[in-house]
């Protein structure tokens, strides 16, 4: 049925199916470039003529009634921008599950003009170790379709150059509005390669808690004082609420608070794995604390460069 309709699509809005195969298991499919509202039927008509059922994150309120049940039927996945930091550990979940799944993103977005694309495509394909797509629409030869299939290698701006090589032609449905496929990360310093080398690195910081923890402002404080201390000053530091025992295995939560650096517990204690909603203590100078100091916070971060 779905190919059917995936055929009516393209054909109502006069565009033709072009490329390679559809992907057969779990992937990362990226859809550029991002220009238009029309890239998301134009996208669903590509996939399901395919016979690929993608899925696609979308905004909570999209999933209130009337439309919870239509808007999961199409292949939507709610995003909880009240806790965005789990978002990358729940798609590596879904991805390592075994079961086909084709996770639909758009690294521009927005449908405006930008200056680089984001980089939860690579951080979700590369964690979840699975393939990363490629697909399109071109609106001056009203084509789109399925492209190569790249694994991430850990090269970003090497990987980045074989996808800039492939968008090249593709101009989307609004040439005007295309971005040129970039990620901050490719301008990190070589000899730091998650690209803490200065103001202008990406790097993702965050903390995670259990609801009203005592000492979340203090682990904050201290974030930011190390954050300042390493060149890193105005680093966003993204909070997650966690509250579930499976979201914290997911997250490797182990107490409140957490802090992950590139999704890396630096703190991370040796002995047997413990994950669960419990508070979490800290060696200091002058014995155990709520939250990490902000000397071992410097420390963590200058382990993390080397």
């Amino acid at each position: 049925m779905k190919r059917a309709v995936g055929r009516l699509i393209l054909g109502v809005m006069r565009y033709r199916l072009e490329g390679e195969p559809a992907p057969t298991g779990a992937c990362v499919l990226v859809a550029a470039p991002h220009t238009s509202w029309l890239d998301f039927p134009l996208m669903l008509g590509i996939s399901w003529s395919s016979g690929l059922t993608p899925g696609f994150l979308a905004k909570e309120e999209l999933f209130r009634a009337p439309f919870g049940a239509l808007m999961r039927s199409l292949g939507g996945i709610e995003v909880d921008r009240a806790n965005p930091g789990t978002l990358v550990a729940d798609m590596v979940a879904r991805a390592r599950s075994g079961e086909p799944f084709a996770l639909v993103i758009a690294p521009e977005g927005t449908r405006g003009s930008g200056a680089r694309w984001k980089s939860g495509f690579y951080r979700i394909a590369q964690d979840a170790e699975v393939p990363i797509v490629l697909a399109y629409v071109d609106g001056p030869t009203r084509s789109g379709g399925f492209g190569p299939s790249i694994r991430p290698t850990g090269d970003i701006r090497a990987d980045m150059d074989v996808i800039r090589d492939y968008y090249a032609d593709k101009h989307g449905v609004r040439p005007d509005k295309r971005t040129e496929p970039g990620l901050r990360e490719e301008d990190a310093d070589p000899a730091s390669p998650r690209g803490l080398s200065g103001p202008d690195h990406l790097v993702d910081v965050a903390l995670l808690v259990v609801a009203d923890c005592p000492h979340q402002d203090l682990a904050l404080r201290n974030l930011g004082a190390a954050l300042d201390l390493v060149g890193l000053g105005g680093t966003p530091v993204t909070q997650v609420v966690v509250t579930t025992d499976e979201q914290a295995r997911a997250l490797a939560f182990r107490g409140s608070p957490t802090v992950l650096l590139d999704g890396v517990d630096p703190f991370d204690p040796e002995g047997p794995e413990s994950f669960g909603l419990s508070c979490r203590v800290y060696p200091g100078s002058t014995g155990l604390a709520g939250a990490p100091s902000v000397d071992a916070l410097v420390a963590a971060f200058g382990a993390d460069r080397s």
